[in-house]
């Protein structure tokens, strides 16, 4: 089936006509909005459901896929499950260890890592700029935090 998403209000989009869309073959769908995902799922659009002789845009989950680096956003993580996330890798111990050398060292960097450790949602890419930002105060020897290390981990984190 050929569709075509209605406007939001449920109304053609400018410029079309029944006929028209009738002449082109397009199924008018009338658009519902992404309902949030599960935890370990992303949410992508299904086949529209028909209903009383009109159809309406659905959506389904499908599971996260680990293995071959799933292009969709990785998920926000609860404050919960970034606890998790940082315990299971062994990087609160780091995360702690580097609270306490820039507390001593830089107070505005201090504040900015410890605010950061009290989000009430946590985003990955956000993430990822805060350690591309405290990588040089990492101490020697510590594990290279790369997307490739942490995306794994994220994904374990949200079924907890």
């Amino acid at each position: 089936m050929r569709s075509l998403l209605l406007n939001p209000d449920g109304s053609i989009p400018n410029g079309l006509t029944p006929e028209l869309l009738q002449e082109f073959g397009l199924t008018p769908v009338i658009p519902s909005p992404p309902p949030a995902p599960s935890p370990g799922f992303r949410v992508v659009e299904d086949e529209p459901l028909e209903l009383l002789g009109s159809f309406f845009q659905r959506w389904k989950e499908v599971p996260l896929d680990q293995s071959n680096g799933d292009q969709g956003p990785v998920p926000d993580l609860a404050p919960s499950q970034f606890s998790y996330l940082l315990s299971v890798s062994g990087l609160e111990d780091l995360w702690e260890a580097l609270e306490a050398t820039l507390k001593d060292t830089d107070r505005k960097m201090y504040a900015t890592l410890r605010g950061s450790r009290h989000r009430e949602l946590f985003r990955f890419e956000e993430t990822m700029r805060l350690v591309g930002l405290f990588s040089p105060y990492l101490p020697e020897g510590a594990p290279a935090i790369t997307r490739e290390f942490l995306e794994p981990l994220w994904l374990e984190a949200l079924a907890f």
